[in-house]
């Protein structure tokens, strides 16, 4: 059974730390997002394997047996992040034989030639190194030195230099104030020295169901993480980000179908190139799989995913169009794609409260809201109003 304190992404309410009131600067509008440059080593990771095929975007869940693996590729999994206490070769056979290939500690098995095709990646580890480290004796320590960090990278490195090392860090990303960094609190200037160490950079943050003020509720946490991310991140990097899809440590809440599909759009609009789903609950009991028992968070995951396999090709081919700006002010992010002579606009209101979008399109340009069916329309000069609900995504196709 996966142990909480030690080998999965630690929620605030796990590490019973009292809340701090500190505050959390506003995320505010955020410009176009442009894709990261493809090359180095994630760039080979897209290029070969299950994500060459640009119609497939990683959509992984974390620290899962792999009995449940074709359960979860039901629903649109297609990458399994982390194993408990391996890999084993009893556990990567399974995905063998499930065709579910793995992001996977780097050890003798999983080196072996054998497991190739379902060995695509390693984890760096400890997970969430960033955040104060658990002592033998109990309480907690400082957070593994960056350095440590990037020294684990390279010995990874030099065993296989050909697959990329997955690195995932804690809510310090995207919360400076973010207590259970211990000493390093408040010391963002930390980050880009631990994306030293790695191909592909993540890091997990669950609003949803925080009970910490700084947090709780604010969704938008997730694309301020994802764009800080892909600031520090250098050109070559791939960056991703761990969603909230259970309960986790909140034994009262757990994420409705419109938070899960606006935190999985609050993540892509924002830029980031894969989204790994964590399903583990803690609270009121032990639930490894809590979506696959749960049959509303099942279907809406089911349909998120499949939202976004279909959008995989325009995710993974389209041109950016970074001109397209929107309005100052309204609180939505607007990431525009050209793809197979359409305009694409990944758009996600950034905040709670209703607004509504003023942009300029290049042109007249009419089009579909593929979700909903809605038909758009903009003037002659291009002019186009959109409105949206606290958090709500919107998806347009455009020509």
């Amino acid at each position: 059974m996966p142990d909480p304190e030690r080998s999965m992404p630690r929620t605030v309410s796990r590490r019973r730390l009292l809340a701090t009131g500190l505050a959390l600067a506003a995320a505010g509008p955020a410009p176009a997002a442009e894709a990261v440059p493809e090359d180095g080593r994630y760039a080979r990771f897209l290029a070969r394997g299950p994500f060459a095929d640009p119609a497939r975007f990683p959509v992984g869940v974390w620290l899962q047996s792999p009995a449940n693996a074709r359960a979860w590729a039901g629903i649109g999994i297609n990458l399994y992040v982390n194993l408990w206490k391996g890999p084993t070769a009893a556990q990567l056979d399974a995905l063998a034989a499930a065709g579910m290939p793995v992001i996977a500690a780097q050890n003798e098995i999983a080196l072996s030639p054998r497991y190739r095709d379902t060995v695509i990646g390693w984890m760096a580890h400890p997970d969430e190194p960033d955040n104060a480290q658990p002592l033998p004796g109990g309480g907690y320590g400082a957070p593994v030195p960056p350095e440590e960090m990037q020294a684990r990278y390279a010995a990874m490195r030099a065993r296989d230099p050909s697959r990329p090392v997955l690195l995932n860090l804690g809510q310090g990303v995207t919360w400076d104030g973010w207590f259970g960094r211990g000493a390093r609190t408040d010391h963002p200037e930390d980050y880009p020295r631990y994306i030293e160490g790695a191909d592909i950079v993540s890091f997990d943050v669950y609003p949803v169901t925080s009970r910490h003020a700084p947090v709780a509720g604010r969704i938008e946490l997730i694309g301020r993480g994802v764009q800080r991310l892909r600031g520090w991140a250098r050109a070559g990097q791939g960056v991703w980000a761990v969603i909230g899809a259970s309960r986790i440590g909140n034994a009262t809440r757990r994420p409705n179908p419109a938070e899960l599909r606006a935190q999985a759009f609050m993540a892509i609009a924002h830029g980031a190139q894969g989204i790994v789903w964590f399903a583990h609950q803690f609270a009121p009991r032990f639930v490894e799989a809590a979506p696959l028992r749960e049959p509303d968070t099942r279907a809406a995951l089911a349909a998120v995913n499949a939202e976004i396999a279909g959008l995989a090709p325009v995710l993974g081919r389209g041109r950016p169009e970074p001109g397209l700006r929107p309005q100052a002010g309204a609180g939505v992010t607007v990431r525009a794609l050209a793809h197979d002579g359409a305009l694409w606009l990944i758009c996600i209101n950034d905040r709670p409260a209703p607004t509504r979008l003023r942009l300029r399109l290049p042109g007249a340009m009419r089009g579909v809201e593929p979700a909903t069916g809605v038909r758009v329309a903009s003037d002659a000069a291009g002019r186009i109003t959109l409105g949206f609900a606290g958090y709500q995504p919107r998806i347009l196709r455009l020509g």
